[in-house]
C-alpha cells in the first residue's frame, strides 16, 4: 500500500534522484520530471498525484510558472516549493500563487518527511 503519489520536478538529477529513493523508502509512489513543463505534463494526465516537490528555478517552465498553469487548468494538488535562497525577488515571484510550503536547499529529509505528513494527513487539498 503506497502512502501517496508524489511528483518530483527538479532540473538537478541528483536532487531528483535522492529524493526520489528517500520517499520510495518511506513507501511513496514517486514521478519524476526534470522541468516544469513535463511536470505539468504528468500533472495533466495522471489524476492521483497526491502532492508536488518543485524547483522554483529550472529551463524551459520555472517552478511559479508551473503554479500558475495549474492554477489556470484548476489543478488543485499541494505544492512545496524548492528554493537556493528566499531573495526578496524569490519572495516577489511567489506571491499570487498558490503554494503550501517553501523549503530552502538544502533541504533537511527529516525537515522535509515532517512536512509531507502534515501535509497529506492534515487538511488536504481537494482536486476539482
Amino acid at each position: 500500500m503506497s502512502a501517496g503519489k508524489i511528483l518530483v520536478v527538479d532540473d538537478e538529477t541528483r536532487i531528483v534522484d535522492i529524493l526520489d529513493k528517500f520517499l520510495t523508502r518511506k513507501g511513496f509512489e514517486v514521478e519524476k520530471a526534470y522541468d516544469g513543463e513535463k511536470g505539468l505534463g504528468i500533472l495533466k494526465k495522471d489524476k492521483s498525484i497526491d502532492l508536488i516537490i518543485l524547483d522554483e528555478k529550472m529551463p524551459n517552465m520555472s517552478g511559479t510558472a508551473m503554479c500558475k498553469e495549474m492554477e489556470k487548468l484548476k489543478i488543485n494538488v499541494p505544492i512545496i516549493i524548492l528554493t537556493g535562497s528566499l531573495s526578496l525577488l524569490d519572495a516577489k515571484d511567489l506571491r499570487g500563487i498558490s503554494y503550501d510550503h517553501v523549503l530552502i536547499k538544502p533541504i533537511r529529509l527529516s525537515e522535509l518527511m515532517k512536512l509531507l505528513e502534515k501535509i497529506l494527513t492534515g487538511s488536504r487539498k481537494k482536486r476539482t
